[in-house]
């Protein structure tokens, strides 16, 4: 098959109208909605439950802004973002997940050689101090 029967066989996707001011609103709402968890925040070392509210929730919010936006100004979020369930998809996610464990630490452990041991971080003040249960850490994990 040469690459003119190819072209004509590929899947033909609706156009959708939404583009960089779309990606910059959903940033702006993500940006808001973390400012606006922070402003709720009490001062001292986080509850776990608040950590676990302080990530999700903006994160939630902006993807729910997202699909919004692609069911307003396109074809909805499972043609324009091209959703498809399939077990490969979640194994790929899995192996992509984990491989970057196998990057990041070995990372972690190169910057810590160059800058020393006590070297801090933002992510780290936020935990420090900060004692939970594992059900509440795996879901600040996941």
């Amino acid at each position: 098959m040469d690459a003119v029967q190819e072209a004509s066989t590929a899947p033909v996707w609706p156009a959708h109208r939404w583009g960089l001011g779309a990606f910059v609103v959903v940033e702006a709402v993500y940006l808001l909605a973390s400012a606006s968890v922070g402003l709720l925040a009490r001062s001292g070392p986080p509850p776990g439950g608040m950590i676990t509210v302080a990530i999700g929730v903006p994160t939630l919010v902006a993807a729910a802004c997202a699909m919004g936006i692609a069911k307003w100004r396109g074809n909805g979020p499972r043609i324009d973002f091209r959703w498809q369930w399939s077990w490969r998809a979640v194994g790929l996610g899995l192996a992509f997940g984990i491989g970057g464990l196998f990057v990041t630490l070995p990372a972690a452990l190169l910057y810590q050689s160059i800058v020393g041991p006590d070297a801090t971080s933002a992510v780290g003040g936020i935990y420090e101090g900060v004692r939970t249960t594992w059900p509440l850490a795996v879901a600040v994990l996941l």
